[in-house]
């Protein structure tokens, strides 16, 4: 064959060659998406949803960000203000709850993410949210349904409740964590719970 100055411009192309690397964005040979790198969806959700578990259809491939993330309401009537906050994620989905909820039904969240880093994605753990009835006792063990990734979680809610006695026969009780653990935490209850009544509502993170 001869020299590309001896061709066609029709016959001609230039092809780079570089050596392969892991860590490059890029696209499969047949110029699609590779969904490990770069994923979209949407979720229909109910009236009054407060939250959303989203898994994605193929684990991404390290670190990613959002596109976008939002929710609309074409169509509804006075749909209110609903905004989601992403508050975990991993390489199989992540999660989100809304400041306020859906008044109406026909509200939809949606999201699009893009790694922008090949890699491990550092853990991110999933909101635990337990409401418990408190023993007549001034140490409570509050156990996990799911394990902490570390013991450096914090609390975005740790509340005593007692919506059943009248409210002049409760005694205000200071709830204070005194130990910490991957499956649980410890309570220090003062005073001492008087009744059955008294419950803990405790989200993390």
């Amino acid at each position: 064959m001869g020299a590309c100055n001896d061709l066609s411009p029709q016959q001609c192309r230039t092809v780079q060659i570089i050596e392969p690397d892991s860590t490059l964005l890029t696209a499969t040979s047949s110029g699609s998406a590779d969904a490990s790198l770069d994923e979209y969806g949407s979720l229909v959700l109910t009236q009054g949803q407060t939250e959303a578990d989203i898994i994605f259809v193929t684990p991404k491939a390290g670190e990613y960000r959002f596109e976008y993330l939002y929710i609309d309401a074409f169509g509804v009537a006075n749909p209110g203000n609903v905004e989601p906050v992403a508050v975990t994620q991993s390489p199989l989905g992540f999660a989100a709850l809304f400041a306020g909820a859906p008044i109406l039904a026909g509200h939809v969240l949606r999201w699009r993410v893009v790694v922008v880093q090949i890699g491990e994605l550092a853990p991110f753990d999933s909101p635990q949210n337990l409401y418990l009835q408190l023993p007549q006792a001034n140490l409570f063990l509050v156990a996990f349904t799911v394990p902490r990734s570390n013991v450096q979680y914090g609390f975005s809610e740790l509340r005593i409740e007692n919506l059943i006695d009248p409210p002049d026969q409760q005694t205000p009780i200071l709830a204070q964590v005194v130990h910490k653990t991957q499956l649980d935490f410890t309570l220090a209850l003062n005073p001492t719970p008087d009744s059955d009544n008294y419950f803990v509502k405790v989200r993390t993170p």
